[in-house]
């Protein structure tokens, strides 16, 4: 009877829903390598899926090619780090993919001081 209960314990976990993929952490915006470019910096242990897929998209219409966004590859903490042509108050979308899945975007602008 035991062995019974636990089975359909254990198969009924197997039936609980997928907890979605969160976005990664808010990066810190620093200057970048020139006045073309931004450094978004998320140095939080668990700010994202370690070996994720970070892309960041800058919503500017005017941008085309390389300009539009880029990626990067969070390390086995999650930390992740990546340039990105912006200019003060480009609006950028920043999300994460892991595995199969993709997390909802988080809207950043961008204020240096």
């Amino acid at each position: 009877m035991a062995v019974g209960a636990v089975a359909f314990v254990f198969d009924a976990g197997c039936l609980s829903p997928t907890l979605p993929l969160p976005p990664p952490a808010l990066p810190t915006i620093l200057p970048g390598s020139d006045a073309d470019h931004v450094e978004l910096l998320s140095n939080i242990c668990g700010g994202a899926e370690s070996g994720a897929l970070i892309v960041v998209e800058n919503e500017n219409p005017a941008l085309t090619g390389d300009q539009v966004g880029a990626l990067t590859r969070a390390d086995s903490c999650g930390r992740w780090d990546v340039e990105v042509y912006a200019h003060q108050g480009d609006v950028l979308q920043i999300w994460q993919e892991y595995e199969a899945m993709s997390s909802v975007s988080e809207t950043v602008v961008v204020s240096l001081p």
